[in-house]
């Protein structure tokens, strides 16, 4: 676990970085309006997304076990097809491998388990937490600069390039700039970190986090058809792989490209 200091940052993204990235209108709607945040008190956020090895050990320790079936890209569209899941994914994973495929609901089972372990504290991040951590105190669009033609966006993060290209074929929103060496998900780690010593919070893999992102981006509500992803994945173009892009899905919804992080109250 990493501390986080407490600290205020603006948040969110407005028309001309919209505009820039060539984000999708009909994505634009997840686009919240630029708020400032204050994180009030320091708090410990995962240096990365759960891995494998680290879902695995909770499984055998706790005797859940996640039901099969995930949604899995087959490089024209995403599908869902059961003989996939968290164990037995379509590419090769590692323990040291974010674990994918699944819910969020899984991610909270993790959580309890955890907190019965350890005395508590361990929970999904907000997505305000979520995207102060992300920037890293940095007011750019990722935390390594603006970046705006992608060139060296493979020095931090793992998206969809040269190398997801190889094995996808042409793809027009695949960030063709650089090549990371990875098509899928890639080793926690394997890329550099922000100021805050987090690694991936953008990349490889979207995460779930707490909020309800049905309507209002200040729900806190427990109950709620739609839960917030942050972060981007292995398969997603430049403009979805920066600190304000938000995404929502099912909170059943179980994908290759989806895993999670954890935070600890201080």
């Amino acid at each position: 676990m990493q501390i986080v200091p407490s600290g205020s940052v603006l948040v969110g993204a407005g028309a001309l970085e919209l505009k820039q990235e060539g984000v999708p209108l009909d994505w634009m709607e997840f686009a919240q309006p630029q708020h400032t945040v204050v994180i009030k008190h320091d708090f410990a956020v995962s240096r990365y997304p759960i891995t494998l090895g680290e879902f695995r050990q909770f499984v055998r320790a706790s005797g859940f076990e996640p039901s099969g079936g995930c949604v899995h890209y087959d490089g024209t569209r995403w599908k869902v097809q059961r003989k996939w899941s968290w164990k037995k994914t379509s590419f090769e994973q590692t323990d040291r491998h974010p674990v994918v495929c699944v819910n969020w609901f899984d991610a909270e089972k993790y959580v309890h388990w955890l907190n019965r372990q350890t005395g508590g504290g361990y929970r999904l991040l907000s997505e305000d937490e979520w995207e102060y951590a992300a920037r890293g105190g940095s007011k750019d669009r990722r935390y390594w600069g603006d970046d705006t033609d992608h060139s060296i966006q493979c020095q931090y993060a793992n998206g969809a390039d040269f190398s997801y290209s190889r094995v996808y074929g042409k793809d027009h929103s695949a960030n063709l700039k650089c090549s990371d060496g990875y098509a899928h998900t890639s080793p926690v780690g394997a890329f550099r970190p922000n100021a805050f010593g987090l690694f991936d919070m953008l990349g490889n893999v979207n995460q779930w986090v707490d909020n309800c992102v049905d309507s209002d981006t200040s729900s806190e509500q427990r109950q709620c058809r739609m839960k917030g992803l942050r972060g981007g994945a292995w398969s997603d173009p430049p403009w979805a792989i920066r600190s304000a892009d938000r995404y929502r899905d099912l909170p059943s919804t179980r994908c290759m490209g989806i895993g999670f992080r954890i935070a600890k109250t201080l």
